[in-house]
């Protein structure tokens, strides 16, 4: 239950611009990225690159549907590269509301 709370920020950002065109919450849609991100090959730790790198980049695909300001932001940590996901929205506010979670577990888990 734990994991579900901290992964709904990232579902709100995968799902909002399709709530956004469709005009109604899509269960489905929630669903399909959250089992995208979570049934993966590898559980997604800091030990598994390779699994943490797909995954970024299906978030990173995702997030270039519905905004034109998509970058990966690259950082080192113990000798080893990891990547966060940045997504803007309303880029010509000055303003913004910035929501972020991390996709890497400590434990060797699904992240449900």
């Amino acid at each position: 239950m734990k994991t579900i709370k901290r992964l709904l920020p990232l579902l709100f950002l995968l799902t909002t611009g399709q709530c956004y065109a469709t005009d109604h919450s899509d269960t489905s849609i929630i669903k399909t990225h959250l089992t995208a991100i979570t049934k993966t090959g590898q559980f997604r730790t800091y030990k598994n690159i390779d699994q943490l790198n797909k995954t970024a980049d299906y978030i990173k695909t995702i997030f270039t549907q519905y905004s034109d300001s998509v970058y990966i932001q690259e950082y080192s940590a113990n000798g080893q590269v990891y990547k966060n996901v940045i997504c803007s929205f309303g880029t010509e506010n000055t303003k913004r509301i910035i929501v972020g979670e991390p996709i890497e577990q400590m434990l060797p888990t699904d992240g449900l």
